[in-house]
């Protein structure tokens, strides 16, 4: 007996036999009898059909039950369940309305379900069945509990829903044909453990209708029924209702056991219309091998969740740690007292993980932990992948830059002018015509604005020209050939112009290279005559340089009051600041600037101020450049600079800080400045992963300590459902909704008792009375709160009807 899951089973619990002759048309159902039960059986081969019952209009033959029953594991025929087509009249806006129902019952019971015949023969008249209800063919809901008390057996109960259970014209003996309201309590008090259905058409919108309906809780299931009347023509209704083409049978994710069908049709996630409920991902563990008190024990995994739970203490981390050689302890002591508990308990690892394999190793409040840090690189190995290329800061920082400059251009154009006012002389007047007897000359008059403006022209092109790579290199990167010709294009425009402002520069430096020399000779020159002039003459050479120096001096004032300005920062037009991003699942992946959304007046004044002490206003009316020295805090990496190259400085580091990359992880909906409290929570981390598509084994020990337990029954549970599509699951936990609620597909249970180690496994719905092993059972022995989730997670199992 199969102890695990290892492959999805297929099922028909609608096969009709000549025993619905007492409802259907005998001459439909007249060949399918036990004599030609061979038929059956080749067909259902055929089919590969795992499990199936003969679900008779209101009636059960134990000798054609017990007869198919014989086949069971000689084909692909597993288990064979005894089940009854029941018609029942339900009210409905005062009338009563028939609807089918098929009842599966529990197996293992033969005294039981040998008295099912007997029970339903009592309403046998005749080629009739007696409903007892006033001429309809049906039972009452009353008379239907009454029958199924006396059968008291564990039943599965599947209600038709051939049509879609959206349609304005709901079928006969439909559930919908009950109205929304009656249908809905049905759903909700959860009567029914499936809804039945054969038209595919009419499937896609049943689970449509499905996925609606539990989206705040799993209410409603479907599986397909083939309404089998005539046995020859297995799957279709009969020889002439060819329907197969429409038709697909469905595939259940359990052990062959009533129990497992029980377990299967209260989980969504264990249905399937197709063979895929397991991950195709070659990259898992078949098994685990190990010795304690050298008996060795194989425990095979479930290529879905596998869950470890037991005793604190026992090792469960432990052997996930010693399976893949420590990898992912750096602390030496723990793997010191790892390999000591085994040692001392006389435990033999012999499996271990192939690292290649795995996926991720997410050990106990590992994500937490790393969240808290508030620092997304932590996970920066998983998600790089998922990130956009991030945004280039230097386009803007080029643009900020040459804000920067200009601020600080204003405030130098202040300084110059208080400078100028400085240079202004006392002019000393000779009252006496004076002859001068030696030679004597003036200096040449210039200024260094037309200079010091061809050199910033020449630095703001060759910024552009460092930037402009080589466009051809790009076209493999998706450039186009005809934009990489402009681009070539504008790059040749820039290197010309780079050309002429740096020739234009040379010249101006040319001139003022002349003139200073010219002037320094003069110095030199006045200088050396100075002792050969009498008083009056030097006094008199003296005003008129004074004078002559004056004239430059109050033409270069006259120049900077023209270009001074009131206004220290000048009207900027908003410019949105790109933000990288891609969308992944529900999330957007993003990659920004960490303070710069937007370059507009509001952001310049405000970066000005960073540097500054509180409570500080540069005004540039009144600005010194002591001032500006004390305006500013205290910074020992540019102490050395003079104030204003601080302040620049001091800017532009902070807009190099602003301009560093930050990679968040937001809500589909959320504005795309927008910040998760810690870049990225536990919660969504769980909810990325089940959708990711790699490869691979993932462990993770205890994800209850990372997230709430609003949060595992809200959202977990599904993220596991759904990661398990794409790979293989070893989780260790406590918490059952972990185990009961997420439905894993196997349990290892390691307990101590009597100081030895004891380990049981299996799916589920696992039992077997010879080792006295049931892993319901153990689940709520070891798991606190086990018994409740078991409770509420199984309403119906393991209860008789009339308890």
């Amino acid at each position: 007996m199969e102890r695990i899951v290892t492959k999805p089973l297929k099922v028909d619990f609608h096969i009709h036999s000549v025993y619905s002759k007492y409802k259907d048309e005998y001459a439909l159902v007249k060949e399918n009898s036990i004599e030609n039960i061979d038929t059956l059986v080749a067909k259902l081969n055929e089919f590969s059909i795992n499990m199936c019952s003969i679900t008779d209009h209101d009636f059960f033959s134990y000798e054609l039950y017990s007869k198919l029953k014989t086949y069971e594991n000689k084909g692909t025929l597993l288990k064979v369940f005894p089940g009854v087509e029941f018609s029942i009249g339900i009210k409905s806006d005062d009338k009563l309305k028939q609807i089918h129902v098929i009842a599966i019952f529990d197996d293992t019971d033969e005294r039981k379900v040998k008295k099912i015949e007997e029970i339903l023969t009592e309403q046998i008249d005749g080629p009739k069945i007696n409903y007892e209800n006033d001429g309809n063919d049906f039972f009452t809901e009353e008379k239907l509990i009454t029958i199924l008390n006396r059968i008291n057996l564990n039943t599965v109960l599947i209600a038709h829903q051939k049509n879609s259970a959206y349609s304005v014209d709901p079928r006969s003996r439909d559930l919908s044909s009950l109205g929304k309201v009656r249908m809905n309590e049905f759903l909700t008090s959860e009567v029914f453990e499936a809804l039945e259905f054969k038209s595919m058409k009419s499937g896609l919108f049943n689970n449509l209708f499905a996925l609606e309906k539990n989206k705040d809780y799993e209410i409603v299931r479907f599986i397909t029924g083939s309404d089998c009347h005539e046995w020859k023509a297995y799957p279709n209704h009969d020889s002439v209702n060819i329907d197969s083409d429409d038709f697909s049978h469905t595939y259940l994710k359990c052990l062959p056991t009533f129990k497992g069908v029980c377990m299967a049709l209260s989980d969504f996630s264990r249905i399937k219309l197709h063979e895929s409920l397991f991950s195709k991902d070659s990259k898992k563990l078949e098994n685990v091998k190990l010795k304690i008190n050298s008996e060795e024990i194989t425990i095979p995994l479930s290529k879905g969740i596998n869950a470890i739970i037991g005793d604190n203490s026992i090792g469960k981390s432990l052997l996930m740690h010693k399976m893949s050689n420590f990898a992912f302890i750096d602390d030496t002591k723990i793997k010191t007292g790892y390999t000591k508990y085994l040692s001392d308990n006389n435990i033999e690892i012999m499996t271990y993980f192939n690292m290649d394999n795995l996926y991720k190793f997410d050990k106990q409040g590992d994500i937490r932990e790393r969240f808290q840090k508030n620092d997304v690189s932590e996970n920066q190995d998983f998600l790089d992948s998922k990130y956009p290329p991030s945004p280039d800061a230097e386009v803007y920082k080029t643009i900020v830059y040459n804000l920067i400059d200009n601020v600080c251009e204003k405030i130098e154009n202040k300084f110059s002018i208080d400078t100028e006012y400085k240079k202004l002389k006392t002019l000393v007047l000779v009252d006496k015509d004076v002859k001068n007897k030696n030679i004597s000359t003036t200096k040449l008059s210039f200024n260094q604005t037309k200079m010091n403006g061809y050199t910033k022209v020449t630095n703001y092109l060759k910024n552009i020209q460092s930037k402009i790579d080589d466009p051809t290199k790009f076209i493999q990167s998706g450039l186009q050939s005809e934009d990489s010709d402009h681009l070539v294009k504008i790059k040749d425009t820039i290197v010309k112009l780079v050309e002429k402002y740096t020739s234009l520069e040379k010249e101006e430096k040319l001139i003022y290279t002349i003139k200073t020399a010219f002037n320094n000779g003069v110095d030199t020159f006045n200088s050396d005559i100075k002792n050969y002039k009498d008083e009056l003459e030097n006094l008199s050479a003296t005003y008129e340089q004074d004078i002559s120096d004056s004239a430059v001096i109050i033409s270069n004032l006259i120049k900077l009051k023209k270009n001074i300005s009131s206004k220290l920062v000048d009207h900027i037009e908003p410019k949105e600041v790109e933000v990288s991003k891609l969308c992944y699942g529900d999330y957007k992946f993003i990659r920004r600037f960490k303070n710069l959304a937007t370059i507009d007046d509001l952001y310049l004044k405000t970066l000005i101020k960073r540097p500054l002490k509180e409570k500080v206003i540069i005004c540039l009316d009144t600005i010194t450049e002591t001032e500006l020295d004390n305006y500013l805090k205290e910074n020992k990496d540019i102490s050395s600079l003079k104030p204003l190259e601080k302040f620049r400085k001091a800017l532009k580091m902070c807009v190099d800080s602003d301009l560093e990359i930050v990679s968040t992880i937001l809500n589909k909906e959320q504005d795309d400045t927008s910040t998760l409290s810690s870049g990225l929570n536990s919660r969504n981390y769980f909810d990325i992963i089940s959708n990711d598509q790699e490869e691979g084994i993932y462990i993770i020990d205890q994800p209850e300590d990372d997230v709430s337990q609003k949060a595992i029954k809200d959202c977990l549970l599904a993220d596991f459902k759904k990661m398990a599509d794409n790979r293989q699951i070893i989780l260790i936990t406590h918490n059952p909704q972990f185990v009961v609620n997420l439905d894993v597909d196997n349990v290892i249970c390691m307990t101590k008792k009597d100081d030895k180690i004891e380990v049981k496994y299996g799916a589920l719905e696992f039992e077997d009375e010879d080792e006295k092993t049931n892993i319901i059972e153990i689940v709520a022995d070891n798991l606190d709160g086990g018994v409740e989730s078991i409770k509420k997670r199984w309403k119906r199992y393991g209860k008789e009807i009339n308890s």
